[in-house]
């Protein structure tokens, strides 16, 4: 039978081929929580009162609230803590660790092919390793921690294709920013985004998971991308092939000419930076987008022997990240321009720690949401970390070509 790759990892699962739109039920190889979703349904697990499916099944990861900025969250810290310890949870990573996606990433506790559920919606961003990876709510994920088991509605399969070169200023980012306004918000609603094409087989595994990272923007259920050279790298191993050829909709797209920009309020709402004029009070370089060392080097390049014109903060996505960039000099370079350092966190871009904004103000981020209210109640726009340095540096949202 033709199927794409999400539909014949549903089917290895479930034990039988699936059809898009009917339910199924199968077992999960995996659990992520972090300290914002893990909370809420471990309060819920507390009713049930049992041992978890299994303790070496299940990761959870402190990145939201780090360190702790209130007596709440860190008392929610310390009943998530106990958790693990009376449960024996194996993948625990507290604060300073990195965020929950990079840590994940990072540690490799599944082969592609498998199916993870996380407590986030951008879970998808594990498609860039080959695994079928879903965000869901506390409620279906305090049943899969006591079962080992959830449910699925079988999505329509989606084929995006994206072909030629990288340009000069043009990055990953600007690559999903691009499909997502071609798309729309609601373009990809509950469907399995499969990237393919000669850009996507040229990208590194850091830009394949910022790739994979924002369809939930265009309301992806999940995105994967087929194994090839580049996951075996990543993983260290020669992995089998499973070829993928049914889509119910198939898309083509170029790489993008030029850098774009997110303009408020809608991630949808791309334009090329160039026709974006700007004035900005706030750079953020990071998140679970685009806080990965391959993002790190982009805005070191560019703040080398530079100064920020505007409060400028950039918080590397995990602990090796932080790390490598120490070795290779770059929290240096940060430094000296008068960049503000954070330890590995989600940092301001969920709006409740480490550089809210403030009313009124603008802020031109590497992350991936841009409604009002995201990262406080200002403004945002979202771009690469290329033209986050650049835009810095200049002190208003600026092409970074001119300094490439």
């Amino acid at each position: 039978m033709l199927m794409s790759l999400t539909h014949q990892i549903l089917s290895r699962k479930t034990g039988r081929n699936v059809e898009p739109g009917e339910i199924v039920e199968c077992n999960v190889d995996f659990l992520m929580m972090h300290d914002g979703s893990a909370f809420i349904a471990l309060k819920n697990f507390g009713k049930i009162g049992k041992k978890v499916f299994d303790r070496n099944k299940i990761m959870i990861v402190f990145d939201h609230y780090c360190p702790s900025n209130s007596i709440e969250n860190s008392n929610i810290h310390n009943q998530i803590r106990k958790f693990v310890k009376n449960q024996g949870i194996k993948y625990f990573f507290d604060c300073g660790s990195g965020i929950c996606h990079q840590v994940f990433a990072e540690t490799k506790p599944v082969k592609p092919y498998s199916v993870i559920v996380g407590g986030d919606s951008h879970t998808t961003t594990y498609g860039a390793l080959g695994v079928f990876a879903v965000g869901m709510g506390a409620t279906d994920i305090t049943v899969t921690l006591a079962t080992g088991k959830t449910w699925f509605m079988v999505p329509e399969a989606y084929r995006i294709v994206i072909n030629g070169r990288m340009r000069k200023g043009v990055y990953a980012k600007d690559i999903i920013l691009d499909i997502i306004k071609n798309l729309g918000v609601a373009g990809a609603n509950n469907s399995a985004v499969e990237f393919e094409g000669s850009a996507v087989k040229k990208l590194s595994m850091d830009s394949r998971l910022t790739l994979c990272n924002m369809v939930t923007e265009a309301g992806a259920m999940n995105s994967i991308i087929g194994v090839d050279e580049k996951t075996e790298k990543h993983f260290g191993m020669k992995i089998k092939k499973i070829g993928s050829n049914h889509y119910g909709k198939v898309f083509e797209y170029e790489s993008p000419d030029e850098p774009l920009v997110a303009c408020p309020h809608s991630v949808g709402n791309v334009k090329p930076v160039r026709e974006v004029e700007a004035e900005i009070d706030q750079v953020f370089i990071g998140s679970c987008t685009n806080g990965r060392y391959e993002d790190m080097r982009v805005a070191a390049n560019i703040l080398r022997n530079r100064k920020v014109r505007v409060r400028t903060i950039i918080s590397p996505a995990s602990r090796n990240i932080y790390l490598r960039c120490l070795k290779d000099g770059f929290i240096k370079i940060f430094m000296q321009s008068g960049a503000i350092v954070l330890p590995p966190s989600c940092g301001p871009c969920i709006g409740v720690h480490n550089g809210v904004l403030g009313k009124d103000e603008v802020c031109l981020s590497t992350g991936n949401r841009n409604f009002k209210g995201r990262m406080g109640s200002g403004k945002i726009y979202l771009c690469s970390p290329a033209t986050a340095a650049s835009s810095a540096v200049n002190g208003e949202i600026t092409d970074p070509r001119r300094y490439l």
